[in-house]
């Protein structure tokens, strides 16, 4: 659902001449990114069954959502 979105931004802010080698990276980055997240969903599914990674990717939104929340509350600092 945000993948269109995320390409359409990046051709928006780069140059010009870099715009290839931007999506290009942004692809790379995410691909990287998404491989463990993979391997674990499919280890979960062999390993334990179809539900478990809807599970296990439930908690981890639940989680990072608390640590989005608990850093939201932090002021920050002034810088002297």
């Amino acid at each position: 659902m945000t993948a269109g979105v995320e390409r359409a931004f990046i051709a928006e802010i780069a140059p010009p001449q870099l715009k290839g080698t931007m999506l290009g990276l942004h692809s790379t980055l995410a691909g990287i990114a998404l491989l463990p997240a993979r391997v674990i969903a499919g280890l979960l599914w062999d390993g334990i069954g179809a539900y478990e990674p809807f599970v296990y990717g439930s908690l981890m939104s639940l989680f990072s959502a608390v640590i989005l929340a608990t850093k939201l509350r932090q002021t920050p600092k002034a810088i002297s």
